[in-house]
């Protein structure tokens, strides 16, 4: 997997991880070590990229889950963020974290696994930069 840490600014500053290769055993603690240096320099909010990944394991679902809570219940405790209304056709889904564009067969993945329940996917980065 290779991967690259960028900033985008939309209502808030957004930390924007571009992957690509596969995400699995392999690579899924690099992932996770990636977006928890993010979180150390300062990042709240988190788009992770999925266009160029080909792949993902359980090893790389398990990485997404993980930088899905930490994110969620880290910086919502930081910055006193609260779900008082969430709408409710998604109560669950993630303030913090967000996918972008996965391949076809990489969503099919998150979908059947029920990532899309708490993880928002776009397939737009202007988007899924305004979503935050």
């Amino acid at each position: 997997m290779n991967a690259s840490l960028a900033q985008a600014h939309g209502r808030v500053p957004i930390a924007v991880l571009h992957l690509a290769g596969q995400i699995s055993l392999d690579t899924a603690s690099e992932l996770k070590q990636m977006a928890q240096n993010a979180f150390d320099g300062g990042a709240r909010y988190l788009l992770i990229d999925l266009t160029a990944v080909e792949s993902i394991t359980s090893a790389g679902l398990s990485a997404l889950h993980s930088i899905y809570a930490s994110f969620t219940d880290r910086s919502s405790r930081e910055i006193g963020a609260t779900r008082a209304n969430p709408p409710a056709d998604h109560p669950f889904k993630s303030l913090h974290v967000k996918l972008l564009n996965p391949a076809a067969q990489v969503r099919r993945v998150l979908v059947m696994t029920g990532f899309d329940i708490f993880l928002e996917i776009h397939d737009d980065l202007q988007a899924a930069i305004a979503s935050f």
